[in-house]
C-alpha cells in the first residue's frame, strides 16, 4: 500500500518520462519521412509495381504517378467528354486498373508509428487484420500497388464524386477472399473490378445480375479466360452464395479508417497530454504538501 501511495505521489515523474519517451519516438520517426525518403520509396514502389505485374495487369506509369484524387477526377472528365454515367463508370474502372499493380500497400512506420507497433503485436488475430494497410483513398493513390479492397476504395470514391450509386461486393470464401464494387446506372447494377482485371465482353461492363446468375457460368469463363482456375473458384463462390452485395453508398471500412485516424493523432500528440498530466499531478502534489 505504501509503495502504491509513493507511486501516486510521484506520478508527475512517470507522466513526464513517458511524455519524453513518446516525443523522442515521434521525432525519430518523423526524420524518416523527409522528401528524399518518400521519393526513394515511391521510386522503389513504382519499379516493384512494374516488375510484379500479373499477365492481365495494365499498369500505366503516367496514371500510376498521379498523386491526388483531384487529378483522377480531372482525368475521368478529360477522357469522358459527355455526361454519361455508364461511360464514366467504365472509365473509372479502367483508370483504377491503370493506377495500380496487384499488391497490398501499407503505411510507412514513420506515418503512424503507434499503429505500426500495434499491427505487429505477435498475436495471430491482430496480424491477420493488417491494421496498418492503407485505407484512406487520399493516401492509397500515392502508392503504385493496391490490394482488392484498396482498389475498391478508389473506385467507390470516384463513383461517389460523380454522383453514381455504388456498393461493395464481398467474396466471403476461405479459398477466394476478394473485394469488388458495383455501380448502379439507370436502375441496373454493373460489376466493377480494377484488381482482378476481368475481360470486358464486347467492350461492355458486365451486369451484376449476369455475374451472380448461378445458371450463367459461361460468362465467368469469358471474363476470366486468362485463368480457368480463377474462373472456377469464382463460380464455386457464387454457387455457394459466398458473394454478397453490401454497404450501398457507404464507405465499407469506416471503422478501420477511424481507428487509423485515432492512432495517428495519438502518435503525434499523446506526448502533449502526458506532459499536461505531469503538470497537473505536480501541482496536486504541491497542494497536498503545502
Amino acid at each position: 500500500m505504501g509503495a502504491l501511495k509513493n507511486i501516486l505521489n510521484n506520478s508527475y515523474i512517470i507522466f513526464l518520462v513517458l511524455g519524453i519517451i513518446w516525443l523522442i519516438v515521434l521525432i525519430y520517426s518523423s526524420f524518416q519521412c523527409n522528401n528524399d525518403y518518400y521519393q526513394d520509396r515511391n521510386l522503389l514502389s513504382l519499379n516493384r509495381a512494374i516488375s510484379n505485374q500479373n499477365e492481365n495487369d495494365i499498369l500505366s506509369v503516367k496514371v500510376a504517378n498521379i498523386k491526388t484524387l483531384e487529378e483522377l477526377y480531372d482525368l475521368v472528365e478529360d477522357r469522358v467528354e459527355v455526361n454519361n454515367d455508364y461511360l464514366i463508370a467504365k472509365e473509372i474502372q479502367q483508370i483504377a486498373r491503370e493506377s495500380f499493380s496487384h499488391g497490398l500497400s501499407y503505411l510507412y512506420p514513420c506515418e503512424n508509428w503507434l499503429l505500426f507497433l500495434i499491427s505487429n503485436i505477435p498475436i495471430k488475430k491482430i496480424k491477420q487484420k493488417k491494421l496498418n494497410a492503407i485505407i484512406d483513398p487520399e493516401r492509397i493513390i500515392k502508392n503504385h500497388t493496391a490490394f482488392c479492397s484498396q482498389n475498391t476504395f478508389i473506385i467507390q470514391n470516384l463513383l461517389n464524386h460523380f454522383n453514381i450509386e455504388y456498393s461493395s461486393l464481398l467474396f466471403e470464401d476461405p479459398i477466394l477472399g476478394h473485394f469488388a464494387s458495383a455501380a448502379k446506372i439507370k436502375g441496373i447494377w454493373y460489376y466493377l473490378d480494377g484488381n482482378i482485371e476481368y475481360k470486358l465482353i464486347n467492350n461492355e461492363l458486365v451486369k451484376l445480375s449476369d455475374f451472380l446468375d448461378p445458371n450463367n457460368n459461361q460468362i465467368i469463363f469469358e471474363m476470366f479466360d486468362y485463368d480457368s482456375n480463377l474462373a472456377e473458384k469464382i463460380i464455386k463462390s457464387k454457387l455457394n452464395s459466398n458473394i454478397s452485395q453490401k454497404y450501398i453508398n457507404e464507405f465499407p471500412a469506416a471503422r478501420g479508417l477511424l481507428f487509423q485516424k485515432i492512432t495517428y493523432y495519438l502518435s503525434n500528440w499523446f506526448w502533449l497530454f502526458l506532459f499536461f498530466l505531469s503538470i497537473i499531478s505536480f501541482k496536486f502534489r504541491l497542494k497536498k504538501t503545502s
